[in-house]
């Protein structure tokens, strides 16, 4: 795959990544931050020569908060912006770190923090062993859901730098698994859409359509999923999920934002008949008016007179 091709795909991945995280958990990350978008893999720096003298990496490992947490943000930053190349040892140091156990010493929003920088850091290597494995274990069996979520952005941001198959197909099955988790399936859902739309997964999305019109008839899907699912059968050019994007729309007691995604998918599939209903919507709520304009466009021009 072309260097701009990556860039392009993993630009669209976490744009993907950050409207989920703000759907699923609004209220539960203290902190925000970045998972890292770039293309990690050329123009890599050699070794550092004085890599065995460098302690920067004794203090990421350690489980202390405060100016601490900000030390050891700081090395790990150092070793993003430089694409440092750390030696086996040390990769596996930061990976166990990582990978285990919140400590009692770091707060939630620190040790969030903390493991999506060391995710950022170990990512920029050429090679990490055991990378995916680990995070498909910490999604598995974690308790912060938080933590997991960045376990299945890294995972996914991961796929097209594992060199081994059968690593590759166990990555596309974790992310197939989580798809009806309550908390990360949305994610999940988008990133095996974004994967095999932007070429990165053949076969990535199999099932995915299937998956995604059985949400949006699901009642006990939660909201961030069924607004998923209703932008990807638009996307996808799921005419099936008319008929609930129109229940969904005209259900005031439904949340805005998934009735927004319903008028979404109502302009991408509905016909003219379908005007009078968005007017009646535009009219009654001006929250959901910003959505009923461009849907009744799309109309129009599906529809031209």
């Amino acid at each position: 795959m072309s260097r701009s091709l990556r860039i392009l795909v993993g630009a669209s991945i976490f744009c993907v990544f950050a409207v989920c995280l703000w759907w699923a958990f609004e209220d539960k990350a203290t902190d925000e931050p970045v998972v890292l978008n770039v293309d990690q893999k050329e123009n890599l720096r050699p070794p550092n020569e004085s890599a065995d003298s460098w302690t920067g990496l004794d203090t990421v490992v350690e489980a202390k908060g405060g100016e601490d947490q900000t030390y050891a943000l700081e090395v790990l930053s150092a070793v993003i912006r430089e694409q440092r190349v750390l030696d086996s040892s040390d990769q596996q140091m930061l990976l166990a770190f990582a990978t285990s156990a919140k400590p009692q010493d770091l707060t939630d929003g620190e040790w969030q923090h903390r493991f999506n920088e060391i995710m950022n850091a170990l990512r920029v290597q050429p090679e990490v062993q055991d990378f995916a494995d680990e995070l498909v274990r910490v999604i598995g069996e974690a308790d912060d859901e938080v933590i997991r979520l960045y376990a299945l952005q890294h995972l996914a941001a991961w796929y097209p730098f594992e060199a081994g198959q059968s690593e590759r197909k166990k990555i596309l099955q974790c992310l197939k698994d989580q798809v009806n988790d309550v908390y990360i399936g949305t994610t999940a859902l988008m990133m095996l859409d974004e994967l095999e739309r932007g070429g990165v997964a053949t076969g990535a999305a199999d099932d995915l359509d299937n998956r995604a019109l059985a949400i949006l008839h699901d009642d006990k899907a939660p909201v961030s999923a069924k607004v998923s699912a209703f932008h990807l059968c638009a996307d996808r050019g799921l005419s099936g999920a008319l008929g609930e994007a129109r229940v969904s729309a005209l259900d005031e007691m439904k949340p805005a934002i998934q009735r927004k995604a319903a008028i979404h998918c109502i302009g991408r599939f509905g016909s003219r008949s379908d005007m009078s209903i968005l007017d009646e919507l535009a009219r009654n709520s001006p929250e959901l008016k910003i959505a009923v304009s461009p849907a009744q466009q799309t109309i129009l021009e599906r529809f031209p007179e």
